[in-house]
This record gives C-alpha cells, structure tokens and sequence, in this order.
C-alpha cells in the first residue's frame, strides 16, 4: 500500500467523493460490466489505484453496489468472491470488506455516521 501525506490523503478523498457521486448516479441501473469498465468515471476511478480502497470498502459497508466490484477489481487485480455468492450483492460486499479485512493493508473500520469523518477515517 502507498503511503500519502494528510495533504493528499484529503486530495484523493475529496476526488474520490466527486467521481463516487458521479459513478452510482451513473450506474445505478446498470450491471453490463463491460460497458461499466468503459466508462470514463470507472477509468478515473482505477487510475487513483489502491489509495481508494479502503474508501470503496466503505461505501461497500453502507451501501452495497455491484458497480464497486468492477471497480475494486480494477485497481486490485483481485476477486475474492467465491462462484457460490454471484448474484447475491450483499454477500459479495462482505466477501470484499471480509477481503480488505484480512488483507490487512487494506482494514477498514465500521462505517461511521460522519461521512468526513469516514474518509479521514480511511487512511
């Protein structure tokens, strides 16, 4: 895992959040991940790479959305959700927060009620 100052812990957080409020307006009705990995926002979202993580784990424990797994699987190379959960999205969300959990460099902490207070949180 990178390590990033305060300065740019709060510079990712805050693109993050734009490209977040862009991405789950525009995917909220679409599973296609292939046209998902098309989009220019999954490509923003890749390309800021693991310093997001832990912020996606997050909007994962608050509201599942297949859309993040394309995502996380972009930037991790990784799938950690067996064949015997496709299609149940709150049991593949857990797969991945139980992933990030383990993983160690990626452990988040329960979703707290703040949402500031959950990206300053993250890092």
């Amino acid at each position: 895992m990178i390590t990033l100052t305060p300065e740019q812990q709060q510079d990712v957080a805050r693109r993050f959040q734009g490209l977040a409020t862009r991405w789950i307006a525009t995917t909220r009705y679409r599973s296609n991940t292939q046209a998902l990995r098309n989009h220019p926002v999954y490509q923003e979202l890749v390309a800021l790479g693991e310093a997001v993580v832990p912020l996606i784990l997050m909007e994962l424990g608050r509201q599942p959305r297949v859309s993040w797994f394309v995502v996380l699987t972009g930037i991790t190379g990784e799938n950690p959700v067996p064949p015997a959960l496709a299609g149940q999205v709150d049991a593949t969300a857990r797969a991945w927060i139980d992933w990030g959990d383990n993983g160690g460099q990626f452990r988040i902490a329960k979703p707290p009620r703040d949402q500031a207070a959950s990206i300053s949180n993250a890092f």
